[in-house]
Order: C-alpha cells, then sequence, then structure tokens
C-alpha cells in the first residue's frame, strides 16, 4: 500500500503569519528580557527560517507597556535615508497629544529659518540630517 504525501501547512514568499507562523514563546520571552535590561539584539540566521516572522510577531504581542513596529529596511542605501526612517517612524509613534508637535519638528527639519525681521520670516529649503 502506497501513503500518500501530504503537503505541510507552509508557504514559500513573505513571512510566515496567523495560522502558519508557529509562534515560540521562549523566543518571545528571551526577547523582551533583554529588551527591559537595555541590550540590543542582533538576531542572525540563514535565510527562510523565520527571522521577519518573529520580529514581526514581537511587533503585534509587545508587552504592557512597549510600543513595537516592525519596519524592513533592507532596501536603505545611506545612512542619511536610514536616519530618515527613523525619523518618520519615532512621528509614525508619536502620541495624538504630541502630533502637532511632530509636525512641526518635521516642518522645521525641512525648511530652515534663514531670517527673522520685523515683516517676517525668511526661510529656505533645507536637505535634512537626519543623523543629526
Amino acid at each position: 500500500m502506497k501513503k500518500q504525501w501530504t503537503s505541510p501547512n507552509t508557504i514559500t514568499g513573505d513571512a510566515a503569519t496567523g495560522q502558519r507562523y508557529l509562534r515560540r514563546d521562549y523566543i518571545n520571552e528571551n526577547f523582551w528580557r533583554e529588551v527591559q535590561k537595555g541590550n540590543h539584539i542582533l538576531i542572525v540566521a540563514p535565510r527562510r527560517v523565520g527571522k521577519s516572522s518573529i520580529m514581526q510577531d514581537l511587533a503585534e504581542n509587545p508587552p504592557l507597556g512597549y510600543h513595537a513596529i516592525y519596519q524592513n529596511i533592507e532596501s536603505v542605501k545611506s545612512k542619511n535615508e536610514f536616519y530618515k526612517r527613523m525619523f518618520e517612524l519615532l512621528l509614525q509613534c508619536a502620541s495624538k497629544a504630541s502630533k502637532a508637535k511632530a509636525f512641526l519638528s518635521k516642518w522645521f527639519l525641512k525648511y530652515g529659518i534663514e531670517e527673522i525681521t520685523k515683516t517676517g520670516i525668511k526661510l529656505k529649503n533645507v536637505d535634512s540630517d537626519y543623523e543629526k
């Protein structure tokens, strides 16, 4: 009698989420324990073993008092572009109460004040250095 092969519940492509993701609580617990200690974490593994899936799960299920965002930054080509993405993520995380502050900080990064006089403010366009 020949047995029929049954395909596992896996996919090739984007990170596994939902029912396709096998949650490993010990990884999440170790991750957040190290974050609470103030440590930096580097996840290194071969392709297609679940690094992105783990990061998405960590972002979707942070402990109380934490807010996490998963952002793929593989396409970033320069240091300034990296810091720009980080700045935009910080603005995205800003609470509603501080949205005006975030808007103003973004506005002042885009336009520098060249001159302030009795008659008004003269603005200039500025290339933002997000690292600073």
